[in-house]
């Protein structure tokens, strides 16, 4: 499954000069850093129940990832970016990265569609230590999305 860019495209919110300067630190930077609080709250025992609720908050109960319509996933995307950058402690940055990731995975899974611009590289590290880390059926989402990105 090919998840190159179509002629779809969306327009980006957008962020004042310090959120813009704190998300091209996180594209650009060591990527493990800047997912850190995700990745440190997924490790925690409760990891799996905190990432469904988060995940039923953003996507509504029993979120079906096929199901999730690709304006509403560019819709959490990008208010997730924005949150990412303004996020007061880890908690709400840790909650934020998974919504962003999430989104950009179930597009690039389901509707084949590239929703961010971060190295593939980059979203193939994330989709691994993601897919090892969710619960289902989130995790073969984040499976799914990275053999299409590895092509």
């Amino acid at each position: 499954m090919s998840v190159e860019p179509d002629d779809r495209s969306f327009e980006p919110t957008s962020v004042d000069a310090e959120a813009a300067t704190r998300l091209l630190h996180y594209a650009t930077g060591a990527s493990r850093q800047a997912w850190s609080s995700l990745l440190e709250r997924l490790h925690r025992i409760d990891g799996h129940g905190w990432a469904t609720l988060r995940l039923e908050a953003c996507f509504g109960p029993s979120p079906v990832p096929t199901a999730i319509p690709l304006d509403r996933l560019i819709a959490a995307k990008e208010s997730a970016k924005l949150e990412v950058a303004a996020a007061p402690d880890l908690e709400t940055q840790a909650t934020a990265w998974l919504t962003y990731a999430t989104a950009v995975a179930v597009a690039a899974a389901f509707h084949g569609i590239r929703l961010s611009t971060m190295p593939t590289e980059a979203w193939i590290e994330v989709f691994s230590e993601l897919s090892a880390l969710m619960p289902e059926p989130w995790a073969g989402v984040f499976e799914s999305a990275m053999a299409g990105w590895m092509g």
